[in-house]
């Protein structure tokens, strides 16, 4: 009877550890995985991103593939680099959305930056064709408009906001142009 209750005993201890899947989250490998991300994220940005922002982008990350259903070791996975890639992206864009305040947004939009920034603009109209006096006008304008809409410097070199900045700019011409008209 012994030995068939330790044949039990140690067949049903095989099987527990065998069908575990050790794949699987815990709160332990959960824990670890946010904390493996913080600590790339502080390596990676040189302390740009705040503690808050770092830790939403962990858990954005985290909950992002745990709703795909990937698993601890399915990131690593050629076929989901892609993927992770995008799902990072999407996380660092929306922590800059849900964790800044209005202290954090006047460190992003001082006066030198701003200045930078309306430059930058100017030079996205003269390359399309304006005089620099209206591409000054336009470029306030446009500057104002895309800041309310958190539309950083560094996006306005991405090409993926190019048509943003050009219909902003635009409506910012046809305002000028509707002043113009008025005040003739």
């Amino acid at each position: 009877m012994k030995g068939i209750l330790s044949f039990i005993g140690i067949t049903l201890l095989t099987v527990t550890l065998f069908s575990c899947n050790k794949n699987e989250w815990t709160p332990e490998k959960e824990a670890i995985f946010k904390k493996d991300i913080k600590q790339n994220i502080q390596t990676k940005e040189k302390s740009i991103l705040s503690d808050k922002q770092i830790n939403y982008i962990a858990d954005c990350i985290f909950e992002q593939i745990k709703s795909k259903n990937l698993n601890q070791d399915d990131t690593r996975k050629p076929e989901n680099v892609e993927m992770i890639k995008k799902i990072e992206a999407e996380c660092a864009k929306n922590s800059f959305i849900n964790t800044l305040t209005n202290a954090d947004v006047a460190k992003v939009w001082n006066p030198e930056i701003n200045k930078l920034y309306k430059a930058t603009l100017k030079n996205i109209f003269l390359e399309n064709g304006l005089k620099s006096e209206q591409a000054s006008v336009i470029a306030d304008c446009t500057a104002y408009y895309l800041m309310m809409q958190n539309v950083s410097l560094a996006d306005l070199n991405d090409p993926n906001y190019k048509d943003v900045i050009l219909k902003t700019g635009t409506y910012c011409s046809e305002q000028l142009q509707k002043t113009t008209k008025m005040n003739n």
